[in-house]
Formats: C-alpha cells, structure tokens, sequence
C-alpha cells in the first residue's frame, strides 16, 4: 500500500490528498511512487583480466615478463599510468617552450 505523503495538484487537478491510500500499482500509475528498486545488488565494477591488464601496457609501451602474475602486471599499470600522466602535462608546455618569436618571424616576408 501507498500512502500520499502530501497534496499532489497537477495541471489543476488534483492528483491525491495528503495521507490518501491507495496501492502500488495504482501510485506508479499515477506518478506517485518509482516502480520498485531491483532487489540485487549494483554489479560490482568488472575487474580487468590479465590479458586485458598486458593489452594496456602493451598499449603504452611498456615491457613486462610475459609469465608476470596479475597482481603484478596491475602494479605495474598503475604505475606505468602514474608515470604517463606527468609526461601527457609536459608535452603540452614543451609547445610554449619554443623560442619566442619563431613563429613571427617565419611568417615575416619582408618588405611590402
């Protein structure tokens, strides 16, 4: 059973008192109640297979042995990640470390 836990008006009509009851079936009808939460669990998040965890470092370059257990191809990911993520900064201020006024002075023709 639902019970209205206050008055409910839409477009000018009035959709249920405070304190009406009425079923379930009939307050999600009527906007009045979310259909039932699933009773399982939220999945937890998929952890990654070691096949996956060696595509990845294979992805970033990174050599690793390939009889290496998972726990230790997941260190070394993580550290692999950790490392690439300064390296990823310092390739966008290598852009603003070029000399001053080079790009000014190749588009200098000269006299117009």
């Amino acid at each position: 059973m639902f019970t209205c836990p206050e008055r409910v008006i839409r477009d000018g009509k009035l959709v249920c008192f405070a304190g009406q009851v009425m079923s379930e079936e009939e307050a999600e009808a009527l906007g009045l109640a979310a259909a039932p939460a699933s009773t399982e669990a939220p999945a937890a998040p998929k952890e990654p297979t070691a096949v996956e965890i060696k595509a990845e470092l294979e992805a970033l370059g990174v050599s690793y042995d390939k009889k290496a257990k998972k726990a230790d191809l997941k260190e070394l990911l993580a550290e692999a990640k950790a490392t690439a993520a300064p390296e990823g900064d310092q390739s966008d201020d290598d852009a603003a470390d070029d000399e001053p006024g080079s790009e000014e002075e190749a588009g200098d023709g000269g006299d117009e």
